[in-house]
This record gives structure tokens, C-alpha cells and sequence, in this order.
């Protein structure tokens, strides 16, 4: 095998490690991402209330939209079936 056979084999080699490697954290992401969504909708599937409901909530006790509580909300857009975190 000639050296510029053995360059391009290495070459060739590297190109298929990096698509497979590609490919695995692609699925490792979407597994991860599906896991995370399937988590929320476990702990508030029952729950439901409309955006007006939640700020109404949120806002509770300040009649005014200054008033913020403190932790991190998870919200789920049925509409897109979207999850966001804040």
C-alpha cells in the first residue's frame, strides 16, 4: 500500500468515526430530551390552567405584576407541545 493509499484510508476511517460519533450524541440528546419531557408531563399531566390563571397565581397577594416568586416554573404549551422552563 503506497503512502497516499494509507493517508487516504486514515482519512477515510476518520470521516466514519466522526458520522458515527456524530450520530450517537444526536441520540443521546434526543433520548435525554424525550426523558426530560416525559418527566414534566408525569409530574403535571393532571394539572392545566391558562395563561391568565397562571400570572393571576403568580401575582397573588401583589396586584401588580412586580411581584415575583421565587423558583422555577415549567410550563407546557399544548398548543405547539412545547415545554418551557423559567
Amino acid at each position: 500500500m503506497s503512502y497516499k493509499e494509507t493517508v487516504l484510508l486514515c482519512i477515510m476511517i476518520m470521516a466514519v468515526v466522526l458520522a458515527v460519533s456524530s450520530v450517537v450524541s444526536l441520540v443521546i440528546s434526543i433520548v435525554k430530551i424525550r426523558t426530560i419531557n416525559g418527566t414534566v408531563k408525569e409530574l403535571f399531566g393532571g394539572i392545566g390552567i391558562t395563561p391568565q390563571e397562571f400570572f393571576e397565581i403568580r401575582n397573588f397577594g401583589s396586584g401588580s405584576n412586580q411581584h415575583d416568586l421565587a423558583g422555577v416554573y415549567i410550563l407546557h404549551n399544548s398548543t405547539k407541545d412545547m415545554d418551557y422552563v423559567g
